[in-house]
C-alpha cells in the first residue's frame, strides 16, 4: 500500500478557516463520506461506522476512529476505490490486535493519545508470529497503521507524537516477474494479426451494408428473383440484418438477435442456415454473433487493440484504462514528429495517459504510420466505436436535464462520462453496461484476465501444432530438435502471464536493447526515481547477463597480462566493448602521430560511419570523432576536445538555436559534454579552463575554427 498522502498542512488549514485549530476541534467528524477520484473515474463512499458501532465482529472503538478520520479522509482525497478495502483491513488488523491486548492485559487503548511505541513490537510480532502473515503483508499493515496513527497524534497537538514503531524487512527479492522479451513476441505477432483481422472486418462490413436489404420479408417462393434460401445465404443481407439489430439493441438492449432476427440468426447448425460471418474468420469458429463485427468491435477486437497498446508503451493497465480522448490534445502530440515545412508529414507521435497510482501524466512514443503502433490502433478504435460512444453521450445528456440526481443515477453518470472518454468500447452479448446498454468497456480486470488467457491459449495451441508437424515430417539434426523444444516450452509459459506483466517484459526489452542503460529504461517507465527501475531489473536474465559481462572482464584483464604484461586502460575498454582488437589496430592506438585533430584514437580510420559524409577505403579526413562509433578517448585527449568545445561554443553562439539544435554540431556538443562528465570529472577546472583559453584565441584571431576557417567581420 502506498505512503500516506503528506496532506497534513491542508487539514490544519481547512480548519482555521473554519475558526478552529487541530487541539480545539471537537466537533466530531463524519465517519462517511464520498470520494471524488482524481482523473474522473466513479465516485465512492468510505464508511468507517463498523469501527465506532462494532459491526463485523469488530469491537467499539468509537473515540479512536474518530481520532483517526480526519488524517483518513485527507488520505482518501482523489483516491480510486481500491483505496476503500486496503485501508479497512489494516484498520481491522489493527482492532483485532488490541481485543488480544485487552484480553492478556487487561488494558484499554481508547484514543490515539494512549497509543505508544511500545506498542509497535507487539503489533510487529502479533502480526508475523501469531496471525502468520507473510512478511511482506506484514510490513504493509504495520506501516500504514504506524504512519496513520502518527499523523493523526500531530493532527491533534499532541506532544511527542512520534512513534518510533519497528520495521520488518520484505522477503521479496524479485519486485518483479522475470519476462523474457523473446517470450512476447508470438504473442505480439498474433495480436497484430488478430487486429489486422479487425481492420479487414470492418473494411468488409461497410461493403456489404451498402450492397445489402432486409431479407425477412422473402419467407417463401421467390421475391426480386432470390428465393428464401438466397436471402439465407447472401452475406450482404446478413450484414444489414446484423448492423440493423445492433441499433435496434441501442435503444431495446434487451431484444435478441432471435427475436429480432428470427431463423436468420439461429443456430446454424440446427437451422442448416449457412455459418455466413466475416470473411477472415474460419468457417468452424463462426457463430451469428460474429456478424456484429462487421459494424462495432466484440471483447475480442477491442482486447487485441488493447494488448497492442500496452505492449507498445509498456505502461500498466491502470495508465492505458486512462487514455483521456474526450478531445485530441488529451491523448496524442502529433508536432514533435512533423518534418519540417510539411506538418501533416508525421513521423513520430507522443501519447498521453495518466497513472493514478503517482498521480502523473505518463507520455509515450508512437510511429505514426504502422497500423499496429499505439497511435493508430488508438485512431482506428476511436472511429470504430463513435456509434457506441454517440448512445452514451444522449443518454449523459438525458440524465443531465434531470437536475438533483439520486446517488444511483450520480454513479451511471460516472460510468458513462468514464466510457465516452475510453477508446476501448466493445459491443457486449449481454446488457450489462451503463442504463442496461449493450455497451461494455474493457476495463474490468477479469475480462482482461480472461482474455489475455485466451489470446496466450491459441498462440501455445499454434506452436505446438507446427512442433507436431515439423516432428512428422521429420527432424534434420538433434540441434534443430532440441531449439524447437527449448522455444516451445518457452511459449508454454505465456499462459502464465498477465496484463501487468507486460510492463516487466518491456523494461528488459529496452535494458537488452540500450546496452544496459539504466537511465533510458528510467524514462520511458516514468520513474521518479532510479530505486523504483532497479525493481523492474532484478531479474534473472539481466543478473545472468552482468555476471557474464564481468567473467568477460576478468577473462580479458588476465589475458592482456600474460599476453603483454601490462594493463593498457583503453584497450581493456576495447575489448570488453567490442570483442577483440588486431594487432595492427593495437600499433595504430599506440602510435601518437595516428591521434586525429581531437587527439582521440579511431580503432577503424579507413571506414567511417556513412553518417559522416566520408569516404570509404581512404583514411577519414572528417575528424568528428565525439560522434563516431570509431573514437576512442585517452588521457590526453584534453586538449584537443577543448579547442573542439571552443570551436562549437563559437558556432553556436553565431547560429540560429532551432537551427543549431537540428544540426549534428548539437550531436557534437552534447557528446563532449558527456565525455568531460565522465572521463575528466576530477579535472573539470582544467576542462573548463582550456576551453575558455582555446575560446579567446577564436576570438582574438589566434586560432581558426577547424584550423582553416579565417574569421568573418
Amino acid at each position: 500500500m502506498s505512503n500516506l498522502r503528506k496532506q497534513l498542512p491542508l487539514l490544519l488549514e481547512l480548519n482555521e478557516e473554519n475558526g478552529q485549530s487541530a487541539s480545539d476541534n471537537h466537533t466530531k467528524p463524519s465517519l462517511v463520506w464520498e470520494v471524488s477520484p482524481e482523473h474522473g473515474s466513479r465516485p465512492w463512499v468510505m464508511d468507517l461506522t463498523q469501527f465506532a458501532d462494532g459491526a463485523n465482529g469488530l469491537t467499539a472503538r468509537a473515540e479512536l476512529i474518530h481520532g483517526l478520520v480526519d488524517v483518513l479522509r485527507t488520505d482518501s482525497r482523489g483516491r480510486k476505490v481500491e483505496f476503500r478495502p486496503k485501508a479497512t483491513r489494516c484498520l481491522s488488523r489493527f482492532w483485532e490486535f488490541l481485543d488480544t491486548i485487552e484480553e492478556r492485559s487487561g488494558s484499554q487503548i481508547k484514543n490515539v493519545a494512549e497509543v505508544t511505541t511500545d506498542l509497535g513490537q507487539q503489533f510487529k510480532n502479533w502480526l508475523i508470529i501469531e496471525q502468520r502473515l507473510s512478511l511482506n503483508t506484514a510490513k504493509t499493515v504495520l506501516n500504514y497503521v504506524q504512519r496513520l496513527l502518527q499523523l493523526s497524534r500531530k493532527f491533534h497537538g499532541i506532544e511527542n507524537y512520534t512513534l518510533a514503531w519497528p520495521t520488518i524487512r520484505s522477503d521479496r527479492q524479485i519486485e518483479h516477474k522475470d519476462v523474457d522479451p523473446d517470450l512476447l513476441k508470438p504473442l505480439y505477432h498474433e495480436l497484430k494479426r488478430q487486429h489486422s483481422m479487425t481492420r479487414a472486418m470492418r473494411a468488409e462490413g461497410e461493403s456489404l451494408l451498402a450492397q445489402g436489404s432486409d431479407p425477412r420479408p422473402v419467407k417463401r417462393g421467390v421475391r426480386n428473383g432470390a428465393t428464401r434460401q438466397d436471402a439465407f445465404a447472401d452475406p450482404a443481407n446478413l450484414a444489414w440484418l446484423a448492423n440493423e439489430w445492433t441499433l435496434h439493441s441501442f435503444e431495446h438492449p434487451k431484444t435478441t438477435m432471435r427475436q429480432f432476427g428470427g431463423n436468420y440468426f439461429a443456430d446454424p447448425t440446427v437451422r442448416e442456415i449457412p455459418p455466413t460471418a466475416p470473411s477472415a474468420l474460419p468457417n468452424e469458429n463462426r457463430t451469428r454473433f460474429d456478424t456484429v463485427r462487421w459494424h462495432h468491435p466484440t471483447v475480442e477486437d477491442t482486447a487485441a487493440a488493447y494488448f497492442l497498446v500496452l505492449l507498445h508503451t509498456g505502461w500498466n493497465p491502470e495508465t492505458v484504462d486512462n487514455i483521456d480522448i474526450s478531445s485530441k490534445a488529451n491523448w496524442c502530440d502529433h508536432r514533435l514528429g512533423a518534418e519540417e515545412g510539411d506538418p501533416d508529414r508525421v513521423k513520430t507521435v507522443a501519447i498521453y495517459g495518466y497513472k493514478g497510482k503517482v498521480g502523473k501524466e505518463q507520455i509515450a512514443f508512437s510511429l505514426y504510420r504502422p497500423s499496429s503502433h499505439p497511435y493508430q490502433v488508438i485512431t482506428s478504435m476511436i472511429r470504430w466505436t463513435e456509434p457506441m460512444r454517440q448512445v452514451l453521450r444522449e443518454r449523459l445528456c438525458q440524465f443531465e436535464s434531470k437536475g438533483a440526481l439520486t446517488k444511483k443515477e450520480r454513479d451511471t453518470v460516472a460510468w458513462l462520462k468514464e466510457y465516452i472518454r475510453s477508446p476501448f468500447l466493445y459491443f457486449s452479448p449481454k446488457a450489462a453496461g451503463p442504463c442496461g446498454l449493450r455497451i461494455a468497456c474493457f476495463r474490468i480486470p477479469s475480462t482482461r484476465g480472461r482474455m489475455l488467457r485466451q489470446i496466450c491459449q491459441k498462440v501455445v495451441d499454434d506452436e505446438s501444432a507446427k512442433f507436431e508437424a515439423k516432428s512428422l515430417a521429420g527432424w534434420s539434426d538433434l540441434e534443430a530438435e532440441f531449439s524447437a523444444k527449448t522455444k516451445l516450452e518457452g511459449v508454454r509459459k505465456l499462459t502464465d502471464l498477465k496484463p501487468s506483466d507486460f510492463r516487466d517484459g518491456f523494461a528488459a526489452f529496452l535494458y537488452d536493447n540500450s546496452l544496459y542503460n539504466i537511465l533510458l529504461v528510467k524514462r520511458a517507465l516514468g520513474h521518479g526515481d532510479l530505486k523504483s527501475t532497479r525493481h523492474y531489473l532484478r531479474q534473472k536474465r539481466q543478473i545472468a547477463q552482468r555476471f557474464r559481462e564481468f567473467r568477460n572482464f576478468q577473462e580479458i584483464f588476465f589475458e592482456e597480462i600474460r599476453l603483454h604484461q601490462s594493463i593498457d586502460p583503453t584497450i581493456l575498454f576495447l575489448r570488453t566493448r567490442h570483442g577483440e582488437i588486431s594487432s595492427d589496430q593495437r600499433d595504430f592506438l599506440r602510435d601518437y602521430r595516428n591521434r586525429t585533430r581531437m587527439e582521440m584514437g579511431c580503432i577503424d580510420p579507413t571506414n567511417p560511419p556513412d553518417e559522416l559524409g566520408a569516404a570509404r577505403g581512404e583514411v577519414c579526413m572528417i575528424h568528428r570523432c565525439t560522434i563516431c562509433r570509431h573514437g576512442v578517448v585517452f588521457e590526453g585527449s584534453l586538449d584537443g576536445l577543448a579547442v573542439r568545445a571552443a570551436e562549437l561554443r563559437y558556432i553556436r553562439g553565431r547560429s540560429a538555436m532551432e537551427r543549431f539544435l537540428e544540426s549534428s554540431f548539437h550531436k557534437e556538443w552534447v557528446a563532449i559534454e558527456w565525455i568531460f562528465d565522465n572521463f575528466f570529472e576530477s579535472r573539470m577546472d582544467v576542462v573548463e579552463a582550456s576551453v575558455e583559453k582555446a575560446y579567446q584565441e577564436i576570438l582574438s584571431g589566434e586560432r581558426y575554427v577547424f584550423d582553416q576557417v579565417p574569421l568573418v567581420a
